[in-house]
């Protein structure tokens, strides 16, 4: 739901909190989410399976944290989310001060904003953890129709991330499904964006096989995207999970730790 407006602080502080709460949010989870999108990458092209990828990062992590934190992969999950959630965060903060219903734009701004990141750190994924003969070319080898399934995967995740939990926990509370409004905030912010991966995974998949495999007929295709299908969206609902679910959570109660002091 959006927040009421706070009196105690100004919208300077409002917005410096904003930033923290974002980095603190994306910054955790994307250590476990970075394991997950190269686990599906590195399985998709056919370089590592799911188990051996995930097996190798988590042994990196424990073993090594620094250089884990450090490496590129971690590195540019985490500054998608963390850019994500201060666009978000930052949208929400100044129109809620300004009296105004930022729903329509958060979803602007929250898609203009991942969707410009997102698809240049899966496609740089995809150069590093693909296909090697096609990662000759750099991302700018990758092909329009990948980039085009990227940005729609991204637009209906932003919507389901950002915009249809509040609609949904709404709806919960009028309907008395839960007495508690954070409790339906929490519930529709876990469950919406992992309900929406069964139809957004076959477009991530579509995307990187476009990439990996250029040319291959479209019936090859689906068939590949089965065969990964149900195992790749078990991985992105972890994934989902923790980005838009667990941090999401996170970012709220860390603004409102602040905002309540």
């Amino acid at each position: 739901m959006p927040a009421k407006q706070n009196l105690k602080h100004s919208l300077n502080e409002k917005l410096g909190i904003d930033v923290i709460a974002s980095v603190v949010s994306a910054g955790s989870a994307s250590i476990f989410v970075s394991m997950i999108d190269q686990a599906i990458t590195m399985n998709t092209s056919g370089s590592a399976t799911m188990k051996e990828s995930l097996k190798q990062s988590f042994k990196t992590f424990f073993r090594t944290p620094h250089k884990f934190l450090g490496n590129k992969a971690y590195l540019a999950v985490a500054a998608v989310y963390a850019g994500t959630y201060i666009s978000a965060n930052f949208t929400q903060t100044y129109l809620t001060h300004k009296e105004r219903d930022p729903t329509g734009p958060k979803l602007v701004a929250t898609t203009l904003t991942n969707s410009s990141m997102s698809v240049t750190k899966d496609s740089m994924f995809a150069v590093w953890f693909g296909a090697t003969g096609a990662a000759k070319g750099g991302i700018m080898s990758v092909p329009i129709a990948s980039w085009t399934l990227f940005i729609l995967r991204d637009i209906l995740t932003m919507a389901a991330g950002f915009i249809f939990p509040d609609m949904a926990s709404k709806v919960l509370y009028e309907k008395k499904i839960f007495d508690s409004q954070k409790t339906c905030d929490n519930v529709s912010q876990l469950t919406v964006p992992i309900l929406f991966q069964a139809f957004l995974t076959p477009l991530h998949l579509t995307a990187l096989d476009i990439y990996n495999r250029p040319g291959e007929v479209f019936s090859n295709r689906m068939t590949f995207v089965r065969s990964v299908l149900w195992e790749t969206v078990v991985l992105r609902c972890c994934r989902v999970g923790c980005v838009y679910g667990i941090a999401g959570i996170t970012n709220k109660e860390i603004k409102n730790c602040f905002l309540e002091k």
